[in-house]
């Protein structure tokens, strides 16, 4: 199976899992110690993972130009 079906999964699942009865409780558990323990660098990271494996490079590169060229100028 491609990266990107699994990454695609992964990421849906916890959204899926959300409805089912009883199960919510340990979805917000898990995001709730993902926030309190994981180190911003490791969030920066899975970010560029998932915009390399998904194929938004050119978005991200229009963003950050414009973002770059907002806060400094041309």
């Amino acid at each position: 199976m491609p990266d990107y079906r699994f990454l695609a999964i992964i990421t849906v699942l916890p959204l899926v899992v959300c409805f089912v009865p009883g199960m919510s409780i340990y979805i917000q558990d898990g995001f709730d110690a993902l926030k309190a323990s994981v180190p911003e660098w490791y969030l920066y990271a899975l970010a560029l993972v998932f915009i390399d494996t998904f194929g938004f490079r050119r978005i991200l590169r229009s963003v950050l130009v414009q973002y770059l060229t907002n806060k400094f100028g041309k």
